[in-house]
């Protein structure tokens, strides 16, 4: 502790100059005792409310991607105070490079809690969220709709069903689009054209990444029959989609 204390003294002492001309204090700054004081009665929830208005003022979410994820905050709690790590949920914009807000999960709960808490500070108007897997949850998906925006959630174990219907489903319509493009092509060398209805109704990319001797393809599958998906349940899901990937080179 006294060497976290000596570290902020010396940090204080090299900005003495910048804290002094922002707080404008005839008689030096605060030592760190105050410094700490005043920082340890700040109320979080306003204190967040600040920053995410703050941050609203500096930059738009409009259009943007805003990424919520959550994070455990390991070693140093671990090791020093050996406790169970606390989780944090961040919402970060990725074309700006900043995180626009923040917020701890309690221990007793989990990031399912924790997202729509986050949710109701931030302006998600136009904006297209992304969450990891543990996100893929009615009401996180209906809040982000609320609020104006679209979101891209995996679809993993945790909706082992709505997994099964979605892979099932993409499976049986890569599978028919590929033998539709192969029996269009055949027909095209004899001068006869044919309707592709799965080729319009499924949409497919690609892009490609090298590094430490791997090339890696990846393509992506994307179709707006969500008809396999509980639409009761899953009211605002638009369309589904797949990703394959291809790694070749060394593990």
């Amino acid at each position: 502790m006294g060497t976290h204390r000596f570290c902020l003294t010396i940090e204080l002492k090299y900005k003495e100059a910048y804290f002094t001309d922002l707080l404008g204090l005839k008689n030096g700054i605060p030592s760190h005792d105050t410094f700490s004081a005043v920082f340890s009665i700040i109320e979080a929830e306003e204190f967040m409310e600040c920053f995410v208005q703050w941050i609203v003022d500096l930059s738009q979410t409009r259009g943007n991607h805003i990424a919520i994820d959550g994070k455990a905050v390991r070693a140093a709690c671990e090791k020093v105070y050996k406790k169970k790590a606390p989780v944090l949920v961040n919402a970060f914009m990725v074309e700006a490079g900043i995180c626009i807000g923040q917020i701890k999960i309690d221990e007793k709960t989990n990031e399912i809690k924790g997202i729509p808490d986050l949710m109701s500070w931030l302006n998600l108007e136009s904006a297209t969220v992304t969450l990891d897997a543990i996100g893929c949850q009615k009401d996180i998906t209906n809040k982000i709709i609320k609020k104006g925006g679209d979101y891209v959630s995996p679809v993993k174990n945790n909706q082992r069903n709505m997994h099964n219907d979605i892979l099932l489903e993409m499976e049986i319509t890569i599978a028919g689009q590929k033998n539709e493009s192969k029996l269009a092509k055949e027909y095209e060398s004899k001068g006869i054209v044919i309707e592709t209805p799965l080729g319009d109704k499924i949409d497919i990319f690609q892009d490609y990444d090298t590094g430490h001797a791997r090339f890696e393809r990846r393509t992506y599958y994307l179709l707006d029959d969500v008809s396999c998906i509980d639409k009761e349940e899953w009211s605002t899901a638009n369309a589904i989609g797949m990703v394959k990937k291809r790694t070749v080179g060394d593990s």
